[in-house]
């Protein structure tokens, strides 16, 4: 992992935004077929 953060200084922002996003999208797929359904 160490290794991996070295490659990945530069794309650090982009890394954690990729991660924030691709966590806030499985989020919401889980939340919105819910909220669907009780809608």
């Amino acid at each position: 992992m160490i290794d991996l953060d070295e490659k990945n200084k530069l794309n650090d922002t982009d890394s954690l935004v990729g991660a924030l996003e691709s966590y806030m999208d499985g989020r919401i797929a889980q939340i919105e077929p819910q909220s669907y359904t009780f809608s």
